[in-house]
């Protein structure tokens, strides 16, 4: 069978082919396309996601922003996306703190207090933030040896005078390797502003009756919590223009007991000195710092100060004082002594040593016995004329009991041993006649 070839379409009849393919669908598309654009009217648009790398993002507590995520690295004790969220539990929970509830207070987890429970109280709460897991040590001696932290009461009184029932507060918290420090102020629990120090360094002073502990801190910048007390809220005053521009530094921190501390800054104190007569903020602070038991900083207690001199002075002084007493009246007395006055001379010493004879006392081989115990073995020494001998031993050492030998007393036990009187053995009866 023959095949034959399809012809060529002219141009007309492709025209009309594609025409028929497309016309019905391109008026499906046009309609579609109208449908989606009134949805788009319709719904509004997705707010755009925290990034503080956007401008209109920022993170509180002037906390650090990652470069990965766009996400606020909060400081210890806080949390949300801007970090302006106290957050509960403990440090021990790390990143996985409870937020805090609004108007509420933290229940901290045992072991920890604080508005934002980040201060320890007791050892065993420090166990999981040591390496080994175990010996944990809640060092509460304020000095910063890693990254401490302290909760305060504010004791200026005219400042509680001010807020009745609505106790101020601050939480401080420093890090000696980075050498910052921060500072927050609070009213009732609520946060009003916070302050971040840099260039601070952390010393301590050991004194015979105190330990001072002292932080300062070169720069200072400090920022308000809007629309709270003592920045824009009702019935309050606004010092958020003040800190952004006055509050500049050095400030220091300074502690010479725990319920004795202070933090002042120039502009700070000179506004404290203005409303309310004090120099500083006042503050009664409790500090905890977890550590393992071997990195507890040693405590030696210097040496009492070194007042013999001034002893001595003194007892030269007194000694002095009394001889001349002594000597003012000794040169009274002779003076009163009238020419009249008879005394007679005293010659019973000279009748004493009449019949004198110098003796030489040697005792040898001298043992005492009590039972089949020994009391004194083999004791021998010579005392000449114009001697003393003392008899030194500790406590039972048998001192008394050689005394008694050598003044011929009666003992109980066995005595051995010679007692010779100018070379020669005295009897007993005639040594206890002689020396009485």
């Amino acid at each position: 069978m023959p095949i034959s070839l399809a012809s060529e379409p002219t141009r007309e009849e492709t025209r009309q082919f594609v025409n028929t393919l497309f016309s019905p669908r391109a008026g499906y598309l046009s309609q579609h396309c109208s449908n989606l654009k009134t949805r788009a009217d319709l719904e509004p648009e997705c707010p755009p996601c925290f990034n503080c790398h956007l401008p209109v993002f920022q993170c509180s507590h002037f906390a650090n922003c990652s470069d990965f995520d766009g996400k606020c690295l909060c400081p210890p004790g806080f949390g949300g996306e801007d970090c302006s969220e106290a957050v509960c539990n403990s440090l021990a929970d790390g990143p996985n703190r409870r937020p805090r509830e609004k108007d509420q207070v933290c229940e901290c987890s045992e072991g920890w207090e604080g508005i934002n429970c980040n201060v320890c109280k007791t050892n065993s709460a420090c166990d999981p933030l040591v390496p080994t897991g175990q010996n944990g040590t809640c060092y509460k001696g304020g000095l910063t040896v890693y990254e401490n932290f302290q909760m305060c009461d504010v004791k200026n009184k005219k400042i509680l005078d001010m807020l009745p029932d609505q106790p101020p507060q601050v939480t401080f918290s420093c890090h000696r390797k980075k050498e910052t420090c921060d500072f927050q102020f609070w009213i009732n629990q609520t946060e009003s502003f916070f302050c971040h120090l840099d260039e601070c360094s952390f010393d301590q002073e050991i004194t015979y009756d105190q330990n001072i502990t002292q932080y300062n801190c070169q720069q200072i910048k400090c920022k308000c919590k809007v629309g709270e007390m003592l920045c824009g809220k009702d019935g309050s005053i606004d010092l958020t223009e003040w800190l952004d521009e006055e509050i500049k530094g050095p400030a220091e921190f300074k502690c010479y007991n725990p319920d004795d501390c202070r933090f002042s800054e120039p502009a700070m104190n000179e506004l404290i000195l203005q409303i309310f007569g004090d120099g500083y903020i006042s503050l009664d602070c409790k500090s905890g710092e977890c550590l393992h038991y071997t990195e507890v900083p040693g405590f030696e207690r210097p040496r009492q100060p070194n007042n013999r001199n001034t002893i001595i002075v003194s007892l030269i002084a007194v000694l002095t004082f009394v001889a001349g007493i002594f000597g003012a009246v000794f040169y009274l007395s002779r003076n009163w002594i009238t020419p009249t006055s008879i005394t007679l001379p005293d010659d019973e010493n000279s009748k004493l040593m009449a019949n004198h004879i110098p003796a030489t006392l040697l005792f040898r081989d001298i043992s005492y016995f009590v039972g089949d115990k020994s009391v004194l073995h083999s004791i021998h020494g010579v005392v000449k004329p114009g001697e003393v001998m003392a008899i030194m031993g500790g406590s039972g050492a048998g001192k008394t009991s050689f005394l008694d030998i050598l003044a011929r007393k009666n003992k109980a036990g066995r005595v051995k041993g010679e007692i010779l009187v100018n070379g020669r053995i005295v009897g007993d009866v005639e040594f206890k006649n002689v020396v009485g």
